[in-house]
This record gives structure tokens, C-alpha cells and sequence, in this order.
């Protein structure tokens, strides 16, 4: 039966597009592509990351199956658990590869926490189809968080989680503290051990209190770290607010939720066509920053939003499907999001790099909600056959480039045809990269 909403028939043409862009990115041992963020380029490692890619990709894949009910989507949320636990370094805990832009880089924050706890929600998507659960993936899940993320990343003073194995390191990141949440309380009422995790809950969702803005433009919002006060980042905001849910809902910290409905308020109020718009950063004194967002960053803001109920599918989540729909190029992986003051967001008209190239972690945040909003009409099958070119002139530095990519491949040219990226999809690393 065809879906009536028109809503729910764009998000299927997007999702199924989107589905052929994703099977092309499969490797040996995982998912695999190049990885970047404005500042930073993972262009010749193409292999398998164990970094949030997994967490939008197992949270698509259980929203899927619950459309569905397809048991290949279990099989493939079974195969890519199984790869997670071969990637774990047994007496550590932590995870080759999970550095995204930084890889090949083990021990990446926030990536693990975030990672395993979408694990968790996809081990109890498992249990209720029926599947067996081997225990070797709920130990894999305790000895990370008993011998890396509380013995190695807690930090005694400041009672919360660092990023890096530094006790009296002095700053924190919100995303960091938000994913070590998520993992925590996921864990713990899987186990039945929440009690044993209260008091790192109860510290870790503190210090995201503490930094919440109380007065102006920007009150409600959280900076991106503690020791940056001058803007909040929407995307970094929404994953805070995830956690400080995940905190609310333990009972181990009060504050959580109130501080986690006044962050949510800042952000249906900030994001709209009257507000700033979907932007990279919010400043209390001066412009919102307009630079590129990745798609999948502003999918996960409005999946945010939606679940906290202050947006909903029709209005809000409306406007974001005709965005996307306007940035998803023949491939089916989706160009940047370029916002400014009083719009959701417009596309470049010079396209930089990172408009026009897949991240493969930013990509896969779409796909849970793409596969929410789609209706058990769109059938999982996981072919590159919808998977069509696409040609875009683009920069980088200031350089006029020549972006190409197919099913098989991805690379890049000068503007007089010199050879400078090709990456041949399927393989852990790039052939050729002279950017």
C-alpha cells in the first residue's frame, strides 16, 4: 500500500537513493570512505571506522527494521556488531580505528561511547526479533567501559569524562560527556548495573549543567567545550541534549532534566527560518557562523528535536526533507548544508570540497531519519544499482577541481585534467592522493 503522507513519499525516493549511495561504501571489516571536517581531511585511509558512522548506521538500520521487518536487516546489523568486536583491542578496551578524520587513530572520543551505545539499542532490536545474543558483544561493550572509559577518561577533579587518557586534564567536551552518558545509562539497564554507574552519570551530566548559558541570545545552550564560552554549535548542543535525556531518565541527576528541556527550547527556537536558521555556530555578539554543516549533522538536530517533541514530522521535519531533497546528488549521498540568518539553508554557489565530497561519518547520521519518516513501503535491498554519477566542479585552497563518483569510485582532477585523488571503492586506502 502507497503512503499518503507526501512527506513520507519523499522520504522514500531520498532513502531509497540514499540506501544505493551506502552499499557502495562497503569494505572488508566494515564501512569505509573518506572522512573530514572543515578543518580537517581523512583522505587516504578509506577503510573500515569504528566511529559514529556506526552509531547513524545501526540507529538507521533498527528504525528500518521496525518499518519493515526484514531479517536482512538484522543479518547486516549482526554482521556490522561482529566487526565491531574484531576491531577491539582486547586488554584496552578501545577500537582500532576510531579516530574519523583522524584515522587510521584508535581511542577517538566521542565516537566509541556514541558508537557502543548505538550498539546497545540495536543488541535489544535484536531481542525483540528473536535473535540470539552472543555474550561476547555485551562483554565487548563492559570491558571498554570498565577498563578505558571509567578507569582512563574519568577524570577525579572535575568529575566528568575527558577525551583523553589525562586525569587532571582540565577541559571537557559536550559531546564527549553526552555519548559517555548515552553509553552509561544503555548499559546499565541492559546489565542491571546502573547503580554501579550513578555517581559517574551524576558527575558527567553536572558538568554539562554547569556550563549551560543562563542569560541572553544564547541562553539554554551549551558551549562546544568548557573552555569555550564565546558560541554554541547545534549539532554539538543537540548531542548534549541526547545525553542529559539519557541522565534524566537514570534518575541519578535531577537537574538533568530540566537543564535538558531548556537546552531543547534553545534549539527549536534558534533553528527556525526566523532564527538563525540550521548554522554552523551561534554567537551572542555577532553573526552566526554560515560555514558548511553536513547534511547528516542537520538530520540529527531535527531527529533530536522531533523526539524531544519540540518539532514535529509535518512542519519542521517537512522543511528539512525539502533541503535534502535538494542536495542529494545522483549518487545518493547528500552535499553540505550552507545556512544563513532567516533560512534553513542554501546550497553553495561555489562549492568547496567538503560541500561536494561524502563524509562518510556525517552521511550515515541521515539514515535514521530518512528510515523513520519512510514507510514500510521502501524495501531493503541494498543495491548500488540506483547509484548514478556525478560530475561537480568544486575548490579546495582556492584550487578549481573537478569532483567525479560512481559506484566504484571516487577521485579528483585539476581544472586541466591533472590526476590528483582516485579512491577505488571497496579498498582501505586511496590510490592517489596529491591535494
Amino acid at each position: 500500500m502507497k503512503s499518503s503522507n507526501p512527506d513520507s513519499a519523499r522520504a522514500q525516493g531520498l532513502l531509497t537513493r540514499w540506501e544505493a549511495w551506502l552499499c557502495t561504501i562497503r569494505v572488508e571489516g566494515g564501512w569505509g570512505g573518506p572522512v573530514f571536517t572543515p578543518r580537517q581531511l581523512c583522505l587516504e585511509y578509506c577503510g573500515p571506522g569504528m566511529d559514529w558512522r556506526l552509531e547513524g548506521l545501526l540507529d538507521g538500520l533498527v528504525a528500518r527494521h521496525a518499518t519493515t521487518q526484514d531479517a536482512a536487516i538484522l543479518d547486516l546489523i549482526e554482521a556490522t556488531i561482529g566487526e565491531i568486536q574484531a576491531a577491539q583491542w582486547q586488554e584496552a578496551g578501545v577500537f582500532r580505528n576510531s579516530g574519523a578524520e583522524g584515522n587510521p587513530l584508535d581511542a577517538g572520543m566521542p565516537h566509541e561511547p556514541a558508537m557502543l551505545a548505538a550498539v546497545c539499542r540495536a543488541l535489544t532490536c535484536l531481542e525483540g526479533a528473536g535473535r540470539a545474543i552472543p555474550a561476547a558483544w555485551e562483554a565487548m561493550i563492559v570491558r571498554y567501559v570498565e577498563r578505558h572509559l571509567m578507569m582512563k577518561l574519568w577524570n577525579k577533579l572535575l568529575e566528568t569524562f575527558n577525551d583523553w587518557a589525562i586525569s587532571d586534564f582540565d577541559r571537557y567536551n559536550i559531546a564527549s560527556v553526552a555519548a559517555a552518558l548515552e553509553l552509561l545509562v544503555a548499559l546499565g539497564e541492559r546489565t542491571g548495573r546502573l547503580d554501579e554507574y550513578r555517581r559517574f552519570i551524576e558527575g558527567a551530566a553536572r558538568s554539562l549543567v554547569t556550563l549551560q548559558v543562563t542569560e541572553g541570545p544564547l541562553a539554554g545552550g551549551l558551549p562546544p567545550a568548557s573552555d569555550s564560552r564565546g558560541g554554541v554549535s547545534p549539532f554539538l548542543a543537540a548531542r548534549a541534549l541526547r545525553g542529559l535525556r539519557a541522565a534524566e531518565r537514570s534518575g541519578a541527576f535531577v537537574e538533568a532534566g530540566q537543564a535538558a528541556a531548556r537546552l531543547a527550547a534553545f534549539l527549536a527556537r534558534q533553528c527556525r527560518p526566523e532564527g538563525a536558521g540550521i548554522v554552523r555556530m551561534l554567537y551572542s555578539g555577532r553573526k552566526p557562523s554560515t560555514g558548511p554543516v553536513p547534511a547528516g549533522a542537520v538530520a540529527y538536530i531535527a531527529e533530536t528535536l522531533i523526539q524531544s517533541g519540540e518539532w514535529t514530522d509535518r512542519d519542521e521535519g517537512g522543511l528539512i526533507l525539502t533541503g535534502l531533497a535538494e542536495r542529494q546528488q545522483p549518487t545518493g549521498a547528500m552535499t553540505a548544508w550552507r545556512g544563513r540568518p532567516g533560512v534553513w539553508g542554501q546550497a553553495c554557489r561555489r562549492p568547496d570540497l567538503v560541500d561536494v565530497m561524502p563524509s562518510t561519518d556525517w552521511q550515515c547520521m541521515l539514515y535514521p531519519f530518512l528510515a523513520r519518516l519512510a514507510s514500510a513501503d521502501v524495501p531493503f535491498r541494498f543495491q548500488a544499482g540506483a547509484c548514478q554519477p556525478v560530475r561537480r566542479r568544486c575548490r579546495y585552497v582556492g584550487r578549481g577541481l573537478h569532483f567525479y563518483e560512481d559506484a566504484h569510485e571516487i577521485r579528483l582532477s585539476g581544472m586541466f585534467g591533472t590526476k590528483l585523488y582516485r579512491w577505488e571503492k571497496g579498498r582501505n586506502w586511496c590510490e592517489l592522493c596529491l591535494l
